[in-house]
């Protein structure tokens, strides 16, 4: 009795302004912590009201006899796709399927061909070859490509004087030897450029030697005259020589399997842009590039 009165009177004895004595920590953390979800719906990315609060780490204090638990929360699983709303399982793990390694073709064979050229496995033939003055075959000393081996000679070649048909037999063939396997080969014409310079006796020269346009083409599966023309993709080609001097001009790709492909200048065709007589169609060379 005497110790609990003691005890009572101390208690009165106490100033009224003193502090609160502080709470445990178990309930300073509760304070902190936002109550867990509710079984039909809780919030899991709920923020603190409070973002000053200093971080409390984990396990330092045990669980309030009476109160929830503290739900573990995750960033990597269970969060809903900002687009689509899809949820990922949690304890999976999304899994990546490795990027195919892309394999560069590398080139099987390059040359450039024509009259004057050394490329290897290259050839170059001019059929039904005739002289006839101004109206003949000419070969010019220069003027074509001087790249891969050539010396920038061509041959000028008389066209068929009509826009609809060639001549039988004549023709310039320009063959290359690829090499076995399939291939894609790229080829590419050069228009030449006249060294020939126009007089006043004779205001043509020089233009009549590389002025055909449309010039008619044909890529070959071989490298002969009569050899079969690509169907698909399709052999026929033209290029206008008149508008492209000191140029490589495309004739496209094509599959190459026999190990062999050639490009034919026909004769036909007529002059564009100037009214010349005895009009040629120039030779220049071809270049193949081909890869696998």
């Amino acid at each position: 009795m005497i110790v609990a009165g003691a005890v009572a009177g101390l208690a009165a004895a106490a100033p009224a302004d003193e502090p609160p004595a502080p709470k445990p920590a178990a309930e300073a953390v509760d304070a902190l912590v936002p109550p867990a979800p509710a079984p039909d719906g809780g919030r899991a990315d709920w923020i603190s009201p409070n973002p000053a609060a200093p971080a409390i780490s984990a396990g330092t204090t045990g669980p309030t006899p009476g109160k929830p638990a503290v739900p573990a929360v995750t960033t990597t699983t269970g969060t809903a796709s900002p687009t689509t709303g899809a949820t990922t399982k949690p304890g999976t793990t999304a899994t990546t399927k490795p990027a195919t390694a892309v394999v560069a073709k590398k080139v099987t064979y390059s040359a450039i061909a024509g009259l004057g050229c050394t490329g290897a496995g290259t050839s170059y033939t001019r059929h039904g070859w005739f002289k006839d003055g101004k109206g003949g075959w000419w070969t010019l000393a220069s003027g074509s490509t001087t790249t891969g081996g050539c010396n920038g000679q061509f041959d000028d070649m008389p066209t068929s004087a009509d826009a609809n048909a060639a001549t039988p037999g004549r023709a310039m063939v320009f063959g290359f030897q690829t090499g076995a396997g399939a291939q894609s080969c790229a080829l590419d014409l050069y228009v030449p450029v006249s060294p020939t310079v126009p007089t006043t006796a004779d205001p043509g020269q020089g233009r009549r030697d590389v002025i055909v346009n449309p010039v008619h083409i044909a890529v070959l599966t071989g490298t002969g005259l009569n050899s079969t023309a690509y169907s698909s993709p399709s052999g026929a080609r033209t290029v206008s020589q008149a508008s492209n001097h000191g140029s490589w001009v495309s004739l496209g790709s094509y599959p190459v399997s026999n190990g062999t492909i050639g490009v034919k200048i026909t004769d036909r065709g007529i002059p564009w842009g100037y009214p010349v007589t005895d009009p040629h169609i120039a030779g220049g060379a071809v270049r193949a590039k081909c890869m696998a």
